[in-house]
Parts: C-alpha cells; sequence; structure tokens
C-alpha cells in the first residue's frame, strides 16, 4: 500500500509539474493610436488605429534565439489582444508594429517597442499583460492640437 501512494504521488507531482510548465497563457493587450499633433503621446485628439498590424516576439536573454512569434491586429477601436503560451521568465518580450498603417497616420513614433513581462513569477497572479501604448503620427499637425497642448501647459516651441 505505501509504494502505491509514493507511486500515485510521485505522478500527482509530475502531472502539477507539466501542467504549470505547459498550461500557461498570458494574454498581452494593448492599444496602437494615430497621434495628430506630432508630440508621440497621447491626446483628447488621438485616436485608436483599426486595422494596425502588431507582432509580439520574445527573446532568449542568454543567447538572443527567438522563442515566440504572435501577430494580431488591431480592432476598429485600436486594442489589440495577443495570446502567448508558456512562461518565459528567462527571456525579453516585445510587441511592435509590423507595418505601416495604410491611412494618412503613417510614421511610426521613436518609440517603436513595448516590453511586457510574460511570467508568472514576477507577482502577478493575472494573466493578462498590459503593453504600453504604440502609435502613429500624422504627416501634418492638426490645427487644433494647438489649443489641447495650452490646456496641457505644452509648448512645443519652447
Amino acid at each position: 500500500m505505501a509504494k502505491q501512494i509514493a507511486v500515485f504521488a510521485l505522478i500527482a507531482v509530475c502531472f502539477i509539474g507539466f501542467a504549470q510548465a505547459h498550461g500557461d497563457e498570458f494574454l498581452v493587450q494593448g492599444k496602437v493610436y494615430c497621434d495628430p499633433c506630432r508630440v508621440q503621446f497621447e491626446t483628447k485628439l488621438s485616436k485608436g488605429v483599426a486595422g494596425a498590424l502588431v507582432h509580439l516576439e520574445c527573446r532568449s536573454i542568454l543567447n538572443n534565439t527567438k522563442t515566440v512569434e504572435v501577430d494580431g491586429k488591431t480592432d476598429d477601436t485600436g486594442l489589440y489582444k495577443l495570446p502567448v503560451n508558456g512562461d518565459h521568465e528567462e527571456e525579453y518580450c516585445e510587441v511592435t508594429l509590423k507595418e505601416d498603417n495604410k491611412s494618412d497616420c503613417k510614421d511610426i513614433m521613436e518609440v517603436d517597442r513595448a516590453r511586457v513581462a510574460l511570467t508568472k513569477n514576477n507577482g502577478d497572479a493575472s494573466v493578462e499583460r498590459f503593453a504600453n501604448a504604440l502609435g502613429f503620427m500624422n504627416k501634418e499637425v492638426d490645427p487644433a492640437c494647438a489649443e489641447v497642448l495650452k490646456e496641457l501647459f505644452f509648448n512645443p516651441e519652447d
């Protein structure tokens, strides 16, 4: 009887370990927006970009080899959700814009990537991870931007 309990315990430990290693799925969420003021941050004039293609990639910290790639597309409001399997504690994972938007808002901002931590070993029990917003800029500054930036006490001429 003791052997049966020991075997059962060993099987249970192996099963739990396998489930933990292979059962992790994260949901990376973010936003892609258009900056009509060319200030490279969101204002009340910013709008979400529908249909923007985003790319998530994880690479090993040790040897920089690619471990995961996931592509996605924003919805009508500029939001995206990317499911990612596995725990990536020993890797860095980043979301980038995969290609230029087809609208009049085409210039990619200087900060063109958002890093996300995809591990449960960082104190965050949730499977949802939120990436910083990424964006495009209009070629020309919208005339309404001057008033909006004044409200924010921001003078781009300084």
